[in-house]
């Protein structure tokens, strides 16, 4: 789960890229670095030539994390369960407990075909804002269109259960615990759609996670979603160029050679940016209203940032909602590919959950102020069209 700075919170499953492990040696460095480039024909030929001494149980649920992302269920499950067997008293309860959650997931998905894309043609479509500011693009699902919003920090597309209802989902048996924002545990379904298209776009055996109804409900704002475009689905759209207004092009040719600035802690994207002058990586999150930055990421930075009482947040998840104390860092710039965004204000020090070495999270409040940008999850690259960076 994770927290949407303005007040709301999406779905996010609890994994993540195990790279914590101690004394790490080339062959390992070289695995990781792989899987998080998504090279995994090459990280399977690194992991069969490691020595059988050093594949650790963090190293094999890295491994694990890669054949979801590729809709492989069984095989992450397979992998999943050795690592929880090799596993020792040097890995942290919590750690656990994530495998354990994904290894639910992917049993319960194990019989499901991976997601294939059948057909693509560019396409123009709308993405109206909401009134959290998120994008909220129209997707047919079994030929019944939802809108559902677009977050490259949802691991995996969700609905409520009344939307998979209506559009006719096919439920799996079974349930598995996602992790909130808020601190807290809920019960969420799987199902699977036959047929998914958003533009010209079209997906077969599409994966959905599947929440009651009030976990996606937030009365204290009078705001609700009922759908959410997540990673499998927006990495299948190629790149996507999403302009001042209301509109998104899908399946675009992109004419620009852009260095590759995003990696990838399971199905969560990781920005490159720099803060000072400093090299950094942040979680993309376009579900997440405003940017975070904990306090190491101004290590090195000078001047030292000048941190304000920003009063109170309501950060919402599947769980509930629950009010924190919000302190910002204002008139922050970062670079992003060349380019200067500004920003007016930043969450400062939030205990974010993320992928080791990063520092904090790239929310929507970047994407609005930067203007036109195009990305593409399959390239790696997160482009934005701005003014370049003094």
């Amino acid at each position: 789960m994770k927290r949407m700075g303005g007040g709301l919170a999406m779905l996010t499953l609890l994994w993540t890229t195990a790279v914590w492990c101690a004394a790490a040696v080339p062959e390992a460095e070289a695995l990781r670095t792989a899987l998080q480039e998504r090279r995994l024909l090459e990280a399977e030929g690194l992991w069969e030539r490691l020595p059988q001494g050093e594949k650790s149980a963090s190293l094999r649920a890295a491994l694990a994390e890669a054949w979801l992302r590729e809709g492989n269920y069984a095989r992450s499950a397979q992998e999943l369960r050795e690592a929880l067997q090799a596993a020792g008293e040097e890995t942290p309860p919590e750690r656990k407990k994530e495998w354990e959650q994904t290894q639910v997931l992917a049993e319960l998905a194990a019989s499901v075909p991976s997601q294939t894309r059948v057909k693509q043609e560019p396409a123009v479509v709308e993405a109206p804002r909401d009134k959290m500011g998120l994008r909220r693009v129209a997707v047919g699902v079994n030929g019944v269109t939802q809108a559902a919003v677009w977050d490259t920090g949802a691991n995996l597309s969700t609905v409520t259960e009344t939307t998979a209802t209506r559009l006719g989902l096919t439920r799996l048996p079974g349930t598995v615990e996602v992790g909130t924002s808020t601190g807290g545990v809920a019960q969420a379904g799987l199902a699977v759609a036959e047929e998914v298209s958003v533009g010209g776009t079209q997906l077969r055996s599409v994966l959905f996670i599947v929440l009651p109804d009030a976990n996606l409900s937030f009365p204290q704002v009078d705001y609700h979603i009922e759908a959410i475009l997540g990673f499998p689905v927006l990495e299948a759209l190629g790149t996507v160029r999403f302009e001042e207004g209301t509109q998104l092009r899908i399946g675009v040719e992109n004419a620009v050679e852009t260095p590759a600035n995003l990696r990838f802690d399971g199905l969560t994207p990781l920005l490159q940016v720099r803060l000072g002058g400093q090299e950094r990586w942040l979680l993309l999150d376009s579900g997440a209203t405003q940017t975070e930055l904990a306090p190491e990421a101004w290590a090195g930075v000078e001047p030292a940032p000048a941190v304000v009482d920003g009063g109170q947040a309501a950060i919402g998840g599947a769980a509930g909602v629950v009010a924190v104390g919000a302190r910002q860092v204002t008139a922050v710039t970062l670079e992003i590919g060349g380019r200067a965004v500004h920003l007016p204000a930043v969450y400062y020090g939030r205990n974010q959950k993320g992928a080791e070495g990063t520092v904090g999270v790239l929310g929507n409040d970047a994407l609005q102020v930067a203007g036109p940008y195009e990305i593409d999850l399959r390239r790696r690259v997160l482009r934005f069209c701005g003014p370049v960076a003094p």
